[in-house]
């Protein structure tokens, strides 16, 4: 898994399913179809990101920033998304069925 982290933080793969990526910038990427399923993603910042058609079902993104991100039909089934940032979201289509989502 330490190659599928390190290439996805760097962005040669789209892929880093069950990685640990907590408290990474991944401020403004184009991330569309990326596969994230059950990846730990607490305090990571997709602040404006592209998401589309993105997998990040049964992620785990506590207090991650998904402000102005694309979610557009990504399937985020099962993720947990405690206390995290969606300001201005675009959730077009996307699924969240299972969804963890508790507010403060």
């Amino acid at each position: 898994m330490a190659d599928e982290r390190s290439d996805s933080v760097a962005g040669r793969t789209r892929v880093c399913r069950h990685c640990d990526l907590s408290g990474v910038n991944f401020k403004r990427p184009d991330l569309a179809g990326a596969d994230l399923a059950g990846a730990i993603l607490k305090n990571a910042n997709f602040h404006d990101a592209k998401l589309l058609g993105a997998h990040p079902a049964g992620a785990d993104l506590p207090e991650a920033n998904l402000n102005k991100a694309d979610l557009s039909r990504a399937d985020c089934s099962g993720a947990i998304l405690r206390n995290a940032m969606l300001y201005g979201v675009n959730l077009d289509g996307a699924k969240f069925a299972g969804v963890d989502l508790p507010m403060r």
